[in-house]
């Protein structure tokens, strides 16, 4: 059984807490100001929640309360004090209670998970088990910290715009125009297919960005961003770099091989293109074909047999 840990309740001025690690990197500037609008009419009914570090107050939970309470313009709040509370439990916690809130955008959840899993001592099955983390979701969610980070913006949900006039006369002329669809955050799910473009030299990062763009902007399911990126993977989407050769290019190829391989009944040879590079791939009817094909290549000695080949 697990000691009892030391709580005392007490009135902090706010300009006296700071936020030492937090695992949220984004909050929606409206709802902000919708809780400062509360606090001030209501309070902060439930108080946050900080440790003592070095002679200060160290926030571990309720930064949105915290924020939206400055905004406010509160000079003091509530808070339950913990002691000996180290930074790094810190994290943990912050992951367990935006965890269970679902507090979190899948960028952010990635991040920290990453972290905290990057800092040592705790195996993926024991983050997962202490902050209470689906084990499935976790590993999308670690997959997802690796993507460029000019494509995190697409997963964090989009702010309203704060600007909002709206002139009455152009509303009844465009009364038949369609308001544009507003931009869908992409999901860890989202995130794990993209991740199948990650190579180490970031040869697709421009892709993975445009995609996440894409994805987000026109609300693509996983199974249509899928598609979109399978068609990278396998060359039917051309890139225009002098160094990348064209689809057509490599069916070419293909062909040439065919034709070398014609003396083999029914065997279809594909050239394409995934995250390590070219793939050649000849399919055959069975081991004797198989046998067939390693014979025609081990008869093939000269410069000359292979350059007419290829």
């Amino acid at each position: 059984m697990k000691a009892a840990v030391a709580v005392r309740f007490d009135e902090i001025e706010i300009d006296k807490i700071r936020v030492a690690s937090n695992t949220r990197t984004h909050f929606n500037r409206a709802r902000l100001n919708e809780l400062a609008h509360s606090i001030t009419e209501n309070g902060i009914i439930e108080p946050l929640v900080v440790t003592v570090h070095d002679n200060s107050y160290i926030l571990i939970c309720g930064e949105r309360r915290y924020r939206a309470a400055q905004i406010a313009g509160l000079e003091c709040v509530p808070c339950f004090i913990r002691d000996d509370v180290s930074i790094d439990e810190i994290k943990i916690m912050q992951l367990a209670e935006n965890t269970a809130r679902n507090d979190l955008s899948p960028i952010e959840l990635a991040l920290a998970l990453s972290e905290v899993l990057e800092a040592g001592g705790m195996t993926q099955e024991q983050l997962a088990r202490q902050i209470g983390c689906d084990r499935t979701r976790l590993t999308k969610a670690v997959k997802t910290a690796q993507l460029p980070e000019d494509c995190r913006q697409y997963f964090h949900e989009q702010d309203e715009e704060a600007d909002r006039d709206t002139d009455h006369d152009a509303v009844e002329d465009d009364a038949a125009t369609l308001s544009p669809r507003k931009p869908k955050p992409l999901s860890l799910s989202h995130g794990e297919v993209l991740c199948k473009l990650l190579t180490e030299g970031g040869r697709y990062d421009a892709e993975i960005c445009k995609l996440a763009k894409k994805a987000c902007e026109k609300g693509l399911s996983c199974a249509q961003l899928h598609a979109l990126v399978r068609k990278i993977l396998e060359g039917e989407v051309e890139k225009g770099g002098e160094d990348e050769p064209k689809s057509s290019e490599l069916h070419a190829v293909g062909e040439r091989i065919s034709q070398f391989l014609d003396g083999v009944g029914g065997a279809k040879v594909a050239v394409k293109r995934n995250a390590s590079g070219l793939v050649l791939s000849v399919t055959v009817g069975g081991i004797d074909d198989l046998q067939a094909v390693v014979g025609l290549i081990c008869k093939t000695e000269s410069d000359d047999d292979i350059e007419c080949a290829m």
